[in-house]
C-alpha cells in the first residue's frame, strides 16, 4: 500500500518520527526526575 501512495506514506513516517521524538523527550524528563528524587538528594 505504501508503494502506491508515497505522499501518504511519507506523512505517516513524519508523524511517527515526531511522536517518537516527543516520547523520547518525555521519557528523558521522567528519568531525570526519578534520578533526582530517588538519587543522592536524600543522602546529604
Amino acid at each position: 500500500m505504501a508503494r502506491k501512495d508515497l505522499k501518504a506514506a511519507q506523512k505517516v513516517r513524519e508523524r511517527v518520527k515526531k511522536w517518537d521524538d516527543n516520547w523520547k523527550f518525555n521519557r528523558t524528563q521522567y528519568n531525570e526526575y526519578q534520578d533526582f528524587i530517588m538519587g543522592d538528594m536524600w543522602t546529604d
